[in-house]
């Protein structure tokens, strides 16, 4: 029930209609914590109707504490995990009648016949993403992951007689890339993976913000495919960080999102009350903008970088604090 105006509006339909707000808003029963604790619980944590709106430059709720950068929850506070929780990125990508959105790729396309991973290694009628461009190299990028631990994975090829290297790389930055796995086919059935689904593990355990790439390593013969994703987080999540004491240990992340347009976040922490310059510099050294200037307690900080009035490209952020310096790159594209 709401008031506005000399009028009461039963429901939240009837206040949407009137007031043109909270379109993004819905009216259910909901668990919480406990009555002063209005943090989601129960069957609510997991609720698709409860899934808010995500902004890339929004990264904490009320309480600070981190936002999933894909699936955020409604409300001012999220809920509080237990600990680490596996998560699927995509099941299957049934949900999708072309390619999926978040997804990146490079001569690849979404897949949909009799060939799909049936969930036990066999073949069923499906979705999955792959790639039968002869000749060339070929990629699949994941949307952006908060904290990768462990990366699950089922691959196929085209035949038999396929061969090929895959590379298994993940990156912060969408630039540099590190392999964390490689694979090979080999013709005639053997090596890594073959015609028959094969299930892969990768230990990945990287706290940030990451995305995966599966990518052949150079020209290939014939496709390769990939389905059923799955990633368990490294780090509990939405639980404030506790700082490692350590003397003179500062830490910065790689901003998020990146590439971004125009504003991105940078967050680094700090163990002691230091005095902070964060600066940021076109890549022949010139400083476009100081972000931070000044004294710092203890703790993580986020702050905002706003690239509006600056061309596409590539720029430096520099952050000195006590005796510590540390750069990194990210990526303006307009």
């Amino acid at each position: 029930m709401a008031y506005r105006g000399g009028n009461n509006f039963q429901g939240l339909d009837s206040w949407q209609t009137a007031s043109a707000e909270d379109a993004s808003s819905v009216s259910k029963n909901v668990t919480f914590v406990a009555e002063d604790d209005l943090r989601l619980a129960g069957e609510s944590v997991e609720d698709a109707e409860l899934v808010g709106t995500a902004v890339a430059i929004i990264t904490e709720d009320i309480d600070g504490n981190l936002r999933n950068p894909n699936t955020p929850q409604m409300g001012a506070h999220e809920a509080i995990a237990a600990g680490p929780a596996e998560f699927i990125l995509v099941e299957g990508f049934e949900n999708f009648d072309e390619w999926p959105a978040g997804w990146e790729r490079t001569n690849a396309r979404l897949f949909s016949d009799e060939l799909a991973h049936d969930g036990e290694g066999g073949n069923t009628e499906g979705n999955y993403l792959g790639t039968d461009v002869l000749g060339n190299t070929t990629g699949v990028v994941s949307p952006v992951i908060k904290d990768p631990g462990t990366l699950t994975f089922w691959v196929s090829t085209y035949s038999n007689d396929s061969g090929m290297d895959l590379l298994v790389q993940v990156s912060a930055d969408g630039i540099l890339w590190n392999t964390v796995a490689s694979y090979s086919a080999v013709p005639g059935g053997g090596g890594d993976f073959s015609f028959q689904w094969t299930q892969k593990t990768v230990n990945i355990q990287l706290p940030g913000f990451y995305r995966v790439r599966w990518i052949t390593d150079g020209p290939v013969a014939e496709g390769f495919f990939i389905d059923d994703i799955s990633v368990t987080q490294g780090t509990v999540v939405n639980i404030e960080p506790v700082l490692t004491e350590l003397p003179g240990r500062v830490e910065m992340d790689q901003n998020y999102p990146n590439p971004f347009n125009p504003e991105t976040v940078i967050r680094f922490r700090l163990n002691e009350t230091v005095p902070v310059r964060l600066e940021v510099f076109t890549i022949t050294g010139q400083r476009v903008q100081t972000l931070v200037s000044g004294l710092r307690k203890a703790g993580v900080h986020s702050v905002r970088f706003d690239g509006a009035s600056l061309a596409s490209g590539v720029y430096i952020y520099r952050l000195m604090a006590g005796g510590d310096v540390l750069t990194r790159k990210l990526t303006l594209i307009k």
